[in-house]
């Protein structure tokens, strides 16, 4: 599936492996009415780190307030390599957004994390306000 680069907060080839915040993303007039949703794939867990990702908004690029906190990745015995993804919907009338990755641990190493914003694969599998996780 091709993904429009505008629409990435994280769309780098390095290992997550620190707290980050994305630079904004603008959608001008705010999300359709039905909606857009945060999409984040993880490549991979490593043993006894945490991962979360807050989507905020804002009116003016300046003052941000959180739209959606996803779950917390928790922390695992055993390192694992099986990606899986993490689909949030959600709506806002506020043009700019951004995420701020929290990372956690001793020595966290999530891979090649991708944040973005999506619609199309989530559009079958979800109403409204209904969420997704393949096993974080």
């Amino acid at each position: 599936m091709v993904y429009d680069s505008n629409l990435q907060f994280r769309s780098t080839t390095d290992s997550l492996t620190a707290t980050e915040t994305s630079s904004a993303v603008s959608i001008p007039g705010g999300t359709p009415i039905d909606g857009l949703a945060l999409v984040i794939d993880v490549p991979k867990k490593s043993v006894g780190d945490t991962m979360q990702v807050t989507l905020q908004h804002s009116t003016d690029d300046s003052t941000y307030t959180n739209l959606v906190v996803t779950e917390t990745v928790a922390s695992v015995a055993t390192a694992s390599t099986a990606p899986f993804k993490i689909i949030r919907r959600f709506h806002t009338r506020n043009e700019y957004l951004k995420t701020v990755t929290t990372v956690a641990g001793t020595s966290p190493d999530f891979g090649a994390v991708q944040i973005r914003i999506g619609d199309d694969e989530v559009q079958n599998d979800l109403a409204v306000g209904a969420n997704v996780s393949s096993n974080p």
